[in-house]
């Protein structure tokens, strides 16, 4: 795909306020650096350029969009200077949605809308999206519908999208199921499933997610099955892997997984063995099974479902980066995609980590399609999408100090590629938001 001189989405962060407090959101964990704050309307303005270049604008951000004052104004305002068939997306936790607003935001132009819904009552995790607040999240969704259907699609001839977001953990996996049925059941077009992002100790336990790439597991699997070939069970290894005097079959299953492990290097893939161990050891049926029912219940009710994988993908794919995106930041500052879109404290592979923002410039500055020029940030661009970054999740020796930047800021990987997407779990699958 050809450089574009505009990024073709932006997504647009009008606020870090919010009226909840997940406990899985970067807001409310320890070491949060999150100020509170406002995208002033007068410099979202100042995208007006751009906005004529662009497919789409996407509300989202730590906050909720709609406790912004001129969040109409914004959308009028981008409805106005972008093109004909751009489309107006908003993600929200629905809880401020009245019919007034909702009809104020699609006569603005909005045509997509995401409400975030993860529980259905208080076993299901405990998030805060669910429970306690489900009737007002239904609220949300009959507003939407309501002033929808009053305008017989998005005032423009179009069809407004009303979709869900699910996050997936162990607390509500067993639910997915009854979750798309009550997402379905509020007239949703789509659901987006993701994985949790670990800002903490208690998401990461939360996580089923794993982190080892298809192909590792594809090699796992094949040595897996020759060591039962022989009548020696993988399940051993670490029981009998420092064992003084071992036997020869012992000694034959410790030879088995170096042989695994040079098969997987001759053909370019990292393994993480202990993790490999580890993971191995999850029964995977019930989420196999919960997935298949959520796919029945979606062909059901007709909805788009986006389901992610539930192993890390050695394929990678950057959506932000092939798709063109860019991201303002409340403040105006432009980020190259979520991963780096702030400064925060999360947890990967076991260890805490943290991930400084890398801003290219600020839109009070320059208009973005300067920034968007910007030497510096086209060679981040380049690089991401050359995809030449190490899998830090598969890697026996980490994590490293790169990984979980605590010594100093990321400077280059292993490799010396010099993008930190080697950590970022966006690009093998762990991770989808509205776009």
């Amino acid at each position: 795909m050809s450089e574009s001189a505009f990024p073709r989405i932006i997504h647009v962060e009008p606020t870090t306020r919010c009226n909840m407090r997940c406990r899985m959101c970067v807001k409310t964990v320890m070491d949060s650096r999150e100020r509170e704050g406002d995208l002033p309307l007068e410099l979202f303005e100042r995208l007006e350029t751009s906005l004529g270049q662009c497919s789409r604008v996407v509300f989202a951000g730590v906050g909720e969009p709609l406790l912004h004052p001129h969040l109409a104004d914004m959308m009028r305002f981008a409805r106005r200077h972008m093109p004909s068939d751009a489309g107006i997306s908003m993600q929200t936790n629905g809880l401020l949605m009245t019919s007034e607003t909702a009809s104020a935001l699609l006569d603005a132009g909005l045509d997509t809308v995401c409400i975030s819904v993860d529980s259905l009552d208080g076993a299901d995790g405990g998030t805060l999206h669910g429970a306690a607040h489900l009737e007002s999240v239904a609220r949300a969704f009959a507003a939407v519908r309501g002033a929808a259907m009053a305008k017989g699609g998005d005032g423009s001839g179009g069809r407004v999208r009303l979709g869900a977001e699910i996050v997936l953990m162990r607390g509500n996996v067993s639910r997915l199921a009854d979750l798309v049925r009550w997402v379905g059941e509020q007239g949703a077009d789509f659901v987006i499933v993701s994985h949790v992002f670990a800002y903490a100790e208690e998401a990461a336990r939360e996580s089923l997610f794993n982190p080892n790439p298809d192909q590792a597991r594809f090699y796992f699997d094949k040595w897996r099955a020759v060591a039962a070939s022989e009548g020696l069970d993988f399940a051993d290894y670490y029981t009998i892997l420092w064992r003084v005097g071992k036997t020869d079959s012992q000694k034959r299953l410790v030879e088995l997984v170096k042989l695994m492990q040079r098969d997987a290097n001759a053909n370019g893939v990292w393994m993480n063995v202990r993790s490999l161990f580890e993971w191995s050891a999850q029964d995977e049926a019930l989420v196999t099974k919960s997935l298949n029912d959520a796919r029945a219940v979606a062909q059901e009710f007709n909805m788009e479902l986006t389901l992610p994988p539930m192993v890390a993908l050695h394929e990678r794919r950057c959506g932000f980066m092939e798709d063109g995106a860019a991201f303002v930041g409340w403040s105006g500052e432009v980020s190259p995609c979520h991963f780096l879109w702030r400064n925060y404290r999360c947890v990967m592979d076991g260890e805490p980590k943290r991930v400084r923002a890398k801003s290219f410039g600020n839109i009070a500055e320059k208009p973005l399609e300067t920034i968007w020029r910007d030497m510096h940030y086209r060679q981040f661009r380049e690089m991401a999408l050359a995809y030449e970054y190490p899998y830090c999740s598969s890697c026996n020796g980490g994590p490293c100090s790169d990984v979980t930047a605590f010594g100093s800021p990321f400077e280059e990987d292993c490799i010396g590629t010099k993008t930190p997407c080697c950590h970022c779990p966006w690009p093998v699958g762990q991770l989808a938001c509205l776009t």
